[in-house]
């Protein structure tokens, strides 16, 4: 179904903006952990961890969607395992990394080296997910025609 062309599917007009949203979210997520990591803007921090929570939901929400509402599509069933499993594994990174990096130095080297490292790959992988999600959205899924419009149309073109 992957290589065909577009479906037709109520909700997917939603759901490619939802993805987008989803985008946009991971991308200013990772802006403020940058921000933090290389600056050290303390205020960046505070909006990474803040923000942190709309991305989890934004994010599970997509992964959820097309986990439930598009199971014979099997590339956005696969993004929307990879997105579930990224999101869950970077809500325990980053419990880890705010702990080893800014509530505790006697860590050893390793570890507060490691733990952020293994935080911004992730990320860097959720941002990819997300994106991949998106564009194979736009491919695969063609919105609902509003029946309305359609006849609306039909009415104004018909001589």
């Amino acid at each position: 179904m992957e290589s065909g062309s577009a479906v037709e599917v109520p909700g997917s007009g939603f759901f490619q903006r939802g993805a987008l949203v989803g985008t946009i979210c991971a991308f200013l997520q990772l802006v403020f952990g940058a921000a933090w990591r290389h600056f050290g803007v303390r205020e960046a921090l505070i909006a990474h961890v803040l923000w942190a929570v709309v991305v989890i939901l934004v994010l599970s929400w997509v992964a959820m969607w097309a986990l439930e509402q598009y199971p014979q599509l099997a590339l956005l069933t696969k993004f929307g395992r990879a997105l579930a499993v990224l999101v869950g594994l970077q809500i325990i990174l980053g419990g880890l990394a705010l702990l080893v990096t800014v509530m505790g130095r006697e860590w050893p080297t390793t570890v507060r080296w490691v733990v952020p490292s293994a935080h911004v790959a992730v990320g860097a992988m959720l941002l990819a997910c997300t994106l991949l999600m998106t564009l194979s959205s736009r491919r695969l899924l063609r919105p609902v025609a509003d029946r309305a419009i359609v006849a609306a149309t039909a009415v104004v073109t018909t001589p």
